[in-house]
């Protein structure tokens, strides 16, 4: 896989890319999914609640 941007990536991103910023919750453990999460840039913890 190579890093080619396709012809509807910039249609697609600016349609559907979302910022979240360094502390904020994406998602819960035990949330029905309704979503489909791609990190295009950055990094992404995941982590349990104990």
């Amino acid at each position: 896989m190579g890093s080619e941007e396709t012809p509807y990536e910039p249609v697609l991103l600016d349609k559907f890319s979302k910022t979240y910023m360094m502390g904020d919750v994406i998602f819960e453990e035990g949330s029905i999914g309704s979503h489909m999460y791609v990190v295009s840039r950055g990094k992404v913890n995941i982590s349990r609640r104990n």
